[in-house]
């Protein structure tokens, strides 16, 4: 019988673990990071990889914004230039996609170009991008997975709870006010909608990957960000088979 096990670690160390381990974006390259705002979501990535592009979603950004278009070069020629998402894809690097929640019409259909397996997209100038080794998405949200059309966020490998302040905000903060802020987040009321991540063909996939990668059980459970039941039924369902 599997029984629940206590999380070891708080949010922002699982992420860090799973990152320099290379876990993630080597084996798995997919995360969504969400929960209350004001936790270090958006800030520590940028702590973790020095090349990573970022943009944010909001209803007005067009697909343009992210793949890039016609425009002068450094010769003062017009050529074309990349955005975020074709220069991460074209030279392996991670882009991080704070507000994810508020993607348009545009964005919602390139999301499901960037978080396909392998990834892809074209260029308006006809141009196919096959995201190069090392490409990965980091997608931030203060908002429920669930608010996100499920077919979204249901190819992220890695959903992690951002549900306390990271070591570096409350390093940041200071011995004075890292307990005040703790204290006034824990206080925030957040609706998270019940979310819990259920069985889905993507999650015994990306587990498979990292098991095949040597990863044990327990440590899938930490990449890919399983909580309390969450990780009891992950487990009973690999073991019971």
């Amino acid at each position: 019988m599997v029984t629940p096990r206590k999380r070891k670690s708080k949010w922002d160390q699982r992420f860090i673990k799973l990152c320099e381990k290379r876990w993630f974006p080597d084996h798995v390259f997919r995360c969504l990071l969400w929960g209350k705002q004001r936790t270090g979501k958006t800030f520590l990535p940028k702590t973790l990889f020095p090349n990573l592009e970022i943009t944010q979603f909001n209803e007005q950004l067009t697909a343009d914004d992210l793949m890039g278009g016609m425009g002068p070069g450094p010769d003062g020629k017009i050529t074309w230039l990349d955005g975020p998402l074709t220069r991460a894809m074209r030279h392996g690097r991670i882009i991080q996609i704070d507000e994810f929640d508020q993607l348009s019409g545009e964005t919602r259909y390139l999301s499901h170009q960037m978080l396909d397996n392998p990834a892809a997209v074209t260029t308006a100038l006809g141009e196919r991008i096959n995201a190069a080794k090392g490409y990965g998405v980091i997608a931030t949200t203060n908002a429920a997975p669930s608010d996100l059309p499920e077919t979204i966020y249901d190819r992220f490998d890695i959903m992690i709870k951002a549900d306390s302040l990271s070591d570096g905000l409350i390093k940041s903060l200071g011995t004075r006010f890292a307990g005040p802020a703790q204290a006034a987040l824990r206080q925030r009321p957040y609706d998270d909608k019940g979310f819990t991540r259920g069985a889905s063909p993507n999650l015994f996939m990306a587990a498979s990957t990292l098991s095949s990668a040597g990863l044990s059980d327990e440590d899938v459970v930490e990449a890919l960000g399983l909580d309390d039941h969450e990780a009891v039924e992950f487990l009973a369902a690999i073991t019971t088979r």
